[in-house]
């Protein structure tokens, strides 16, 4: 798969979360480096700050869908769930036999771009919105 770039159309309207997103990119790009390189040492640093990094931002996330109420929360947490625990078992398989799935890096992007693009927008959107009926009513209109 092609480098992972984030641009405008994968913004979810929130300077905070946009900027983890570019960074989640950037990491999935060395990561991939990392994997076609075989390079085994990063490989298992680069695992740990990706578990990290993910649990950091997921948590944010949800976080700042509660603070809005975003009804699509249970659904969304479940999507972050199933892939702290994909990541986890990846991790795993890796120390346990120092062997990366061909088609992890793939994975990863793949899920990283649809799930920005679909559910992250939604709530981006959400909120954005409800920012936006805030602000009119802030102005008196």
């Amino acid at each position: 798969m092609n480098e992972l770039l984030w641009t405008e159309e994968d913004t979810v309207f929130d300077e905070k979360m946009d900027a983890q997103h570019r960074d989640l990119f950037k990491m999935i790009g060395v990561f991939s480096l990392a994997v076609a390189g075989k390079l085994e040492d990063q490989l298992n640093n680069l695992f740990k700050f990706l578990e990290r990094y993910v649990e950091y931002h997921f948590t944010a996330e949800e976080e700042l869908m509660r603070q809005y109420n975003y009804p699509g929360l249970q659904s969304h947490v479940i999507q972050h769930q199933a892939l702290r625990n994909k990541v986890h078992l990846e991790y795993e398989d890796f120390l346990r036999d120092k062997n990366i799935s061909p088609d992890l890096v793939e994975f990863l992007q793949s899920w990283l771009k649809d799930h920005i693009k679909g559910s992250d927008r939604q709530y981006g959107e959400f909120i954005r919105d409800l920012r936006n009926s805030t602000n009119d009513e802030d102005l008196g209109k």
